[in-house]
């Protein structure tokens, strides 16, 4: 709830999980624009065709894809727009299509251990998969775009040459606004 609430979407956001889950973000995406903007959902026609063009989940496990499209079903989403990830990497996927990503990036995704190369995180030739992660993300968000992720502190911390470039980039080529460590 926190982080819809730090997105705060709107009815006319194109909202995007590229790693739905059990569409953790994505249906409480749908109960806070319920709760904000109750009029928009008043009428059903408008609110079916409304979601149908407005929540979009990625995810790799097809157990997951299940129970996410079933969650969004049960929360008012009736057409789930819920794909495998790798059919959509597979696809030419549509560059700039949303202009909120909600995230809960994998923690699998980004380890600085397993992604260097002889144990040198200098001198890395592929970037990692979490690199590669991010980099889809920013290709799927429209100019002017937000995206609110949930990263493992390795990615703040990691000296590997790909993070330090990823984070780099954040902050001189993004409006990178806020950066929020949690302790456990």
């Amino acid at each position: 709830r926190l982080m819809v609430a730090l997105a705060t979407p709107h009815p006319g956001d194109v909202i995007l999980d590229p790693a739905a889950g059990a569409a953790t973000f994505l249906v409480p995406c749908e109960q806070y624009l319920k709760e904000k903007y109750p009029a928009v959902f008043l009428d059903e026609t408008a609110r079916s065709s409304f979601f149908a063009e407005m929540f979009f989940g990625l995810e790799k496990d097809p157990l997951l894809l299940r129970i996410a499209a079933i969650r969004m079903m049960l929360h008012g989403i009736d057409d789930p727009q819920i794909k495998e990830l790798g059919e959509i990497l597979d696809e030419d996927f549509k560059k700039e299509m949303a202009s909120l990503v909600l995230s809960n990036i994998p923690l699998s995704l980004i380890n600085p251990d397993a992604d260097a190369k002889d144990g040198n995180t200098e001198t890395m030739e592929t970037p990692p998969t979490g690199v590669f992660y991010f980099d889809f993300i920013l290709n799927a968000l429209k100019s002017g775009g937000r995206g609110v992720l949930l990263v493992p502190e390795t990615l703040i911390a990691s000296t590997a040459a790909p993070h330090k470039k990823l984070r780099q980039d954040l902050a001189d080529h993004h409006l990178l606004q806020a950066v929020i460590s949690l302790q456990a």
